[in-house]
């Protein structure tokens, strides 16, 4: 007769040393990275501040349009999408800023396309930067230079069509209109190009091994209302007031 006297307590062994190498494996495998204490991780989202624009309760005192105001306005529009072309994103460092040296941190190289839309806030990049104190950020709206700019991201959705059509556009923004009951859809196209920088008051210290976020937010209100009145983006009237409103309807909200 076969006996396991003198094998089963090697089974045993065997089993007990196959628990301690998966135990092993599985340890590893979950074990946590530790920060780069050299950089810093920095997130950049992009998010609509609102997808609805209404007509201020407290109309004007002689409830007529304001002066130099020609265009048509609507009852209320809806904001579904909005895209612009933007160059690199950079953050400058603070003057008295001690860890500064003659290089400024680009968060993203450009030329892409910044996408708004109401499903909520989507990230535009994450990146390592040097740790220091920064003042402020720099991003350009442009045209796509097809010529000289590399594609990167623009192949999304009609982007490409728009964005690098021999005239291209820089800003393409979707919607819906109400005037009464009649809801009508609305496509507001831009050439404009813009320098835009943004001021952190106060600046922004960024240790290494830390992780924060900066989203660039789009506010369709600074955008569609003047005066409580909500601009008809359909009529060419309103483009140069639609327009001349971009550089505050574009803000950067910093999260520490």
């Amino acid at each position: 007769m076969y006996s396991t006297t003198h094998t089963l307590p090697r089974y045993i062994a065997s089993c007990v040393f196959c628990l301690v190498l998966v135990s092993t494996i599985i340890g590893c495998s979950n074990t946590t990275v530790p920060p780069d204490t050299n950089h810093s991780m920095m997130n950049v989202e992009s998010q609509l501040a609102t997808s609805r624009v209404t007509p201020e309760s407290v109309t004007p005192w002689d409830k007529s349009t304001p002066q130099g105001f020609h265009g048509m306005v609507v009852d209320s529009l809806e904001i579904t999408s909005a895209r612009y072309v933007i160059r690199d994103i950079k953050l400058h460092h603070e003057e008295n800023d001690s860890l500064a040296d003659d290089h400024d941190e680009t968060l993203r190289f450009g030329p892409f396309v910044v996408v708004y839309d109401s499903a909520g806030a989507r990230l535009l990049t994450t990146t390592a930067i040097t740790p220091g104190t920064y003042d402020r950020i720099k991003f350009e709206i442009h045209k796509f230079d097809r010529d000289h700019d590399e594609h990167n991201d623009l192949d999304v959705d009609d982007s490409s069509a728009l964005f690098q059509a021999p005239d291209p556009y820089t800003i393409v923004i979707s919607g819906y209109v109400w005037n009464g009951a009649v809801k009508s859809p609305f496509t507001y196209y831009s050439k404009v190009t813009a320098n835009l920088t943004w001021r952190f008051n106060p600046a922004i210290t960024l240790s290494g091994g830390s992780e924060h976020m900066l989203v660039l937010r789009l506010d369709p209100v600074y955008l569609f209302k003047v005066i409580g009145f909500a601009l008809d983006p359909r009529d060419p009237a309103n483009r140069p007031l639609i327009d001349a409103a971009l550089r505050t309807a574009i803000t950067v909200w910093s999260k520490f």
